[in-house]
């Protein structure tokens, strides 16, 4: 089953993801901010047993997305929908796999973060 996870602030951005979802037949789970502290697997409906990294108080959940059971081209399907649908950009992105499978909502999200500042910088330095 391809499930993609998300977390956004914006009402209507929530609700054209929301439809782009349902109209390219994809599972859409909200993610809140109770879930930072729980396994991807479990987030993605896995049941699985992990010790993982818990958030510092008052950690809030970054835009994300997270997709999860993407075979094949679907993924590439699904991002030139977002953009050919005009959703406001979300900068991290994650696929999950089985090396974050055990992570945290809140370890792959500060991962996430990491990776985007990385790659902004070396682009800035390319220009």
């Amino acid at each position: 089953m391809a499930l993609v996870l998300y977390h956004v602030e914006d009402a209507a951005k929530e609700k054209q993801l929301s439809a782009l979802c349902r109209e390219l037949h994809l599972t859409a789970r909200r993610l809140t901010n109770a879930d930072r502290d729980r396994a991807v697997a479990a987030l993605c409906g896995e049941k699985v047993n992990a010790n993982v990294q818990k958030a510092p108080a008052g950690y809030k959940l970054p835009e994300v997305l997270i997709f999860s059971g993407f075979a094949g081209e679907m993924l590439d399907v699904f991002l030139a929908a977002y953009k050919k649908a005009g959703i406001a950009p979300i900068p991290l992105k994650a696929v999950h796999t089985e090396y974050n499978n055990k992570w945290s909502l809140y370890t792959l999200c500060e991962e996430l973060r990491r990776e985007h500042a990385a790659m902004l910088l070396r682009g800035s330095f390319g220009k």
